[in-house]
């Protein structure tokens, strides 16, 4: 805290104006002593930004993970609508023909089912990055880690079923790749919020984006 001392304004000669950076002024005037406190930002929330900007040139980790989410509603939206219309139109024809249509109806309401869990994982996952939760971010990080786990687990069961090692190998690589994309930023997120780096006060400091000027 810094301390600045003025005379009495009266008694001085020449008007002048200094604008300095301190949050409190002591004022003498005649005998009395005036303490006026201005309100000045803190010093790390000025300045650089601090955070780690995702793929290092893309954007910030919020706005990473808000992006993210939003793209994994839409897909999961758009599955489901497919889902949906699959089923309606499995189920009709079910109605003149054997189990067989009966069959890959039930599987595409697991299927549909399955999408609209993901519309509301992504949700989550978005007001959690918007309301810099800790708790919501840790719980999508778990999530993410199981759903990793499993498709590995599928990819690799599949295999047993028929295909080449280097098969195998593609598909595991191509879903590290891919479920990569969706915890990276989360880990990166989360680190930042626990050592204080990005928060709601921090976010003028630390938005950066390689395309757009993000709302603060």
């Amino acid at each position: 805290m810094s301390e600045v001392k003025v005379a009495d304004p009266v008694a001085a000669e020449d008007n002048v104006v200094v604008a300095v950076a301190v949050d409190k002024v002591t004022v003498a005037v005649a005998e009395d002593i005036v303490t006026v406190a201005i309100p000045i930002a803190a010093p790390d929330e000025l300045g650089e930004k601090q955070g780690s900007k995702c793929c290092s040139c893309c954007c910030d980790m919020r706005r990473a993970v808000i992006v993210l989410a939003i793209i994994g509603i839409v897909f999961n939206a758009v599955g489901f609508t497919q889902m949906l219309y699959q089923t309606i139109s499995l189920g009709i024809s079910s109605e003149d023909e054997d189990c067989y249509y009966g069959l890959f109806a039930f599987l595409s309401v697991i299927v549909a089912i399955g999408f609209a869990i993901g519309i509301g994982l992504f949700v989550f996952k978005l007001f959690a990055a918007l309301k810099y939760n800790l708790c919501m971010l840790t719980t999508v990080l778990v999530f993410n880690l199981l759903e990793l786990a499993f498709g590995l687990w599928y990819v690799i069961n599949m295999y047993g079923y028929g295909g080449t090692t280097g098969q195998l190998i593609a598909n595991i690589i191509v879903v590290i790749g891919v479920f990569s994309v969706y915890i990276y930023p989360v880990i990166g997120l989360i680190r930042e919020i626990k050592s204080g780096i990005m928060s709601e006060e921090t976010y003028a400091r630390e938005f950066y984006s390689c395309c757009c000027q993000p709302q603060v």
